[in-house]
């Protein structure tokens, strides 16, 4: 028979993985460089994966970090970009934005349905989830700090009400995989006042989930 042990459960120094997700000029970019500076003290070394046509040098005056610019946006780029952190020492990465991974897979599966119309195009997913779920597992259990932004857009809902169609605003919603922004540590979610909420917290590092958090 198996032997099953219970050991004594101690809250260890885990690397965190952040997701920061708002819509354009909410401050997902500055906050996820201020994030990473807290998390690696003073004289961390902290690498960006940039595919937002370098938008993190803005802010390479006030932060100090290296950067990698990402013209390949398929999740295997990605994932061979945050290993070369891991390999040079990088004690946090900041991906910016993983929102590309997501829309270059849903791109890629437009152009694959199109090509084969026979084919049924919900089943077609399962040639394309596979690399995104790799991507998500190793950012979750590399040996570093990781934050990663995403691009929110306002989702809308048409409903009928009283005979007459209209839309209605169903709030932000974040441009990666459905669900996955529960499968980070914390979430936080930005408007454009530059100020958010954790969306989710397991640390309990940020309090009070309700009160809005200014990530500077």
């Amino acid at each position: 028979a198996m032997a099953f042990v219970f050991e004594k459960a101690t809250r260890k120094k885990v690397k965190l993985k952040i997701l920061i997700d708002g819509p354009s000029g909410s401050g997902k970019t500055i906050g996820a460089l201020h994030t990473a500076r807290g998390l690696v003290g003073p004289n961390g070394k902290i690498a960006v994966i940039d595919s937002e046509k370098d938008r993190s040098e803005y802010y390479a005056d006030r932060y100090d970090f290296d950067k990698l610019s990402l013209a390949d946006l398929r999740c295997q780029a990605y994932g061979e970009a945050l290993q070369a952190a891991i390999d040079a020492g990088y004690e946090a990465v900041v991906i910016d934005s993983l929102s590309h991974a997501w829309l270059d897979i849903i791109a890629r599966k437009d152009t694959f349905d199109k090509a084969n119309p026979s084919k049924n195009q919900w089943t077609n997913w399962g040639l394309f989830t596979p690399e995104w779920d790799r991507l998500i597992r190793f950012i979750l259990e590399c040996p570093i700090h990781v934050i990663c932004t995403a691009r929110s857009k306002q989702a809308h809902e048409q409903i009928e009400e009283g005979g007459k169609k209209k839309v209605i605003k169903l709030g932000l919603a974040p441009q990666i995989r459905e669900g996955t922004e529960y499968e980070f540590a914390v979430t936080f979610s930005l408007n454009n006042m530059h100020s958010g909420e954790a969306t989710k917290d397991n640390t309990n590092l940020f309090g009070d989930t309700t009160e809005p958090i200014n990530l500077l």
